[in-house]
């Protein structure tokens, strides 16, 4: 029995390790991974907005810096585009990010911070004093403005 559940542990990895190396390909490239974790039981779609362990909200973000203003450009399991008005040097474009997130979830820039990806586009944010559900609601909100 415990051989078994090994091998299918393996298997999981395998796929797993498989899934994140193509997220940097095209779409129809990773489009099997999507079938694969919905058939291995996901059961829920994937969202860039979640909890961490300590009741954190965390927002992955595609970040699309030295646009003409800040706005949501969608979502999706990957995470949430945002443009932001700033250019992307000596941390410009980061502190527009929390700013206007911050503006976004009605919370103050001292309760948002960037977890991970300083340097990158695609970053994590940290948010404190919010509940998962209004920060969805209110992200989506926005999301549905900017268009």
């Amino acid at each position: 029995m415990k051989r078994d559940t090994l091998i299918a542990t393996l298997q999981l990895s395998r796929t797993f390790f498989q899934c994140h190396l193509a997220m940097g390909k095209k779409k129809s490239q990773s489009s099997s991974c999507n079938e694969h974790n919905s058939a291995a039981g996901a059961g829920t779609v994937a969202s860039p907005i979640t909890l961490d362990k300590s009741g954190n909200v965390v927002i992955s973000v595609l970040a699309k810096p030295g646009a003409k203003e800040s706005a949501i450009t969608g979502m999706s399991e990957e995470g949430v585009g945002i443009q932001i008005a700033a250019p992307p040097q000596d941390g410009q474009a980061n502190a527009e990010l929390i700013k206007f997130l911050a503006r976004v979830l009605q919370v103050r820039k001292t309760d948002v911070s960037l977890d991970k990806g300083s340097r990158a586009r695609q970053k994590r944010i940290l948010v404190q004093n919010i509940e998962l559900q209004k920060a969805n609601d209110l992200i989506s909100t926005a999301a549905k403005n900017s268009l």
